[in-house]
């Protein structure tokens, strides 16, 4: 639940959220689908919740360097979101900033390595979709 904020700064972090989300969609459809790059679906699920963060940094008027460093990112966070995301979720994800565009950078990944990590940044992204109490509805792994 969230107090009352600057409205233009709401208005941006509601954008950054909004483009969470839609990344996260875009995740789990290009996982869901075997014939193309699973590392792609990685580098997606890395953006949403590098978004999501930005989103509550925003919405707290808190500066952002323009980094892609998701335990970086998580370091800025005010309490209570930063307590109520766990950094292991973003060890997990955050080799993906890269790899997803380099494909020689990691071992290309399978559909199951993708959905690991739609989960993980689904969970994270939820955390940010609380705290602007919009209505539930994430894209979960394994659907289309």
């Amino acid at each position: 639940m969230s107090g009352p904020h600057d409205p233009l700064r709401r208005s941006d972090a509601l954008r950054w959220i909004g483009d969470a989300q839609g990344d996260l969609a875009s995740a789990v459809h290009q996982a869901a689908a075997e014939d193309l790059p699973a590392r792609v679906a990685c580098f997606l699920a890395h953006l949403a919740v590098e978004k999501a963060i930005k989103a509550l940094l925003v919405d707290a008027g808190i500066p952002f360097a323009k980094v892609h460093n998701l335990l970086e990112l998580h370091g800025d966070l005010p309490e209570p979101e930063r307590a109520l995301i766990d950094p292991a979720r973003l060890a997990a994800l955050n080799p993906w900033a890269v790899a997803g565009r380099y494909t020689a950078d990691l071992v290309e990944a399978d559909h199951d390595v993708a959905l690991r990590l739609i989960t993980e940044a689904s969970a994270v992204v939820q955390v940010a979709v609380e705290h602007f109490d919009l209505p539930a509805g994430l894209p979960h792994a394994g659907e289309p």
